[in-house]
């Protein structure tokens, strides 16, 4: 029994004692985040010019042309500077910010003011995933251990491989939180009192592949309620002339509910999945690589950038048909066309960017500095806007 009661005892000083070190913990993270919100507020007009300065430094300043993909030291460090700050960023937002709005970032709001279906606080997970895109560089750089190029190579894909993997977790976890907020079946308001047969599964887009802007949360979206109410009129069919009154004369909405779903899961799916398939596509070529199989290497390169482009196409052709009734200038549709445009991005990508986009602005550039005075110029600039697109950093979300 003295046994006993002395091991509770002893057992109780170290709870205690866990306890009050945590509670210290969370005191000094509590005042290191005041007095850095307190900095930012005091220093607000500095700060944004020394991260606008460094902004156009890193873009201006000269990138490495190499044709193999073997980036110099200054383009590594670039990379880890525009990760730090994309954090910095992010830290000077949310220290403008007295109180951090849940939001799961889509194109469309939930009807609810708060989320309901999150197990986690959907502006964490953003904020999580914003933090793992911005620290990816500098992992991918301490992994470098060794002067063997093709050791260093196979060590980034895997360290590469295991944040995309975390990233399209936490993209998962958002979106499928914000899938049950608002398609039928979750919503227990969905009808509000009208027809919603053809309009009720009404879901928005991930906005930035779901990273934390407080710019971009800013922006006043539509509530999933007034979209519907809004397709609702727009398909509205007159009784006497039997024609849709509101909608234009090239738009016939024939999609039902659960065809909106399942293209929208299917859509959102496909773009979040493709990047982890990409990384896994580098990770196997480095394998490759060490094998020194150049033939199966390259046939299988130019398999996957079909694949990977094929997963994005068909992303696009899902989602297009499920925003075609919105709005023009609504933030699904912009949101769609960021989408769009990020394709030619497929332009930069091995195996493309050997076969046919480097040759060719090689013959381009070589033409161009042909042109007296301002072909130099011109060369360096063609070069870097292209070289600046090129780094992972921006060429994957």
């Amino acid at each position: 029994r003295q046994e006993k009661q002395y091991y509770q005892r002893s057992l109780s000083i170290v709870e205690s004692s866990s306890e009050r070190r945590k509670h210290v913990l969370l005191d000094i993270l509590r005042r290191w985040g005041t007095s850095y919100r307190d900095f930012v507020r005091k220093n607000q007009m500095t700060l944004e010019l020394c991260d606008e300065a460094v902004s156009r430094i890193l873009f201006w300043a000269p990138h490495a042309t190499d044709e193999e993909e073997v980036c110099s030291s200054a383009d590594r460090i670039r990379e880890v500077l525009y990760g730090f700050l994309s954090l910095h960023r992010m830290a000077m937002d949310l220290a403008f910010q007295d109180r951090i709005e849940n939001s799961y970032g889509a194109t469309l709001r939930q009807d609810s003011a708060e989320p309901k279906a999150a197990l986690v606080p959907p502006t964490l997970i953003r904020i999580a995933l914003t933090a793992a895109q911005g620290v990816m560089p500098t992992f991918l750089e301490l992994s470098r251990s060794s002067s063997d190029s093709n050791h260093n190579r196979r060590r980034r894909a895997v360290v590469r491989l295991y944040f995309e993997r975390i990233k399209f977790l936490l993209r998962m976890v958002l979106v499928v939180s914000y899938w049950k907020e608002v398609l039928p079946g979750h919503n227990a308001n969905k009808n509000y009192g009208i027809d919603m047969s053809q309009t009720e599964a009404v879901c928005g887009l991930m906005r930035d592949g779901g990273m934390y802007s407080a710019q971009t949360d800013a922006i006043t979206v539509p509530t999933t309620r007034d979209e519907r109410v809004r397709l609702q009129r727009q398909n509205y069919v007159g009784v006497r002339t039997g024609r849709r009154l509101g909608s234009p004369p090239h738009f016939v909405d024939t999609l039902t509910s659960t065809q909106r779903t399942i293209k929208t899961i299917l859509g959102e799916f496909l773009h979040m999945y493709r990047p982890l398939y990409w990384a896994n596509v580098e990770r196997q070529q480095a394998t490759l690589s060490r094998r020194n199989n150049d033939n199966s290497s390259s046939r299988k390169l130019w398999m996957s950038w079909i694949v990977a482009l094929g997963m994005d196409l068909a992303s696009l052709g899902c989602l297009s048909s499920v925003t075609s009734g919105m709005k023009e200038r609504s933030p699904s549709r912009e949101e769609l066309k960021r989408r769009r445009m990020r394709i030619f991005l497929y332009l930069l990508r091995a195996p493309v960017w050997h076969r046919l986009t480097h040759p060719n602005i090689q013959r381009v550039v070589a033409l161009i500095q042909r042109v007296p005075l301002l072909g130099k110029l011109i060369e360096t600039y063609i070069w870097d806007l292209v070289l600046y697109w090129k780094h992972p950093f921006f060429l994957e979300e």
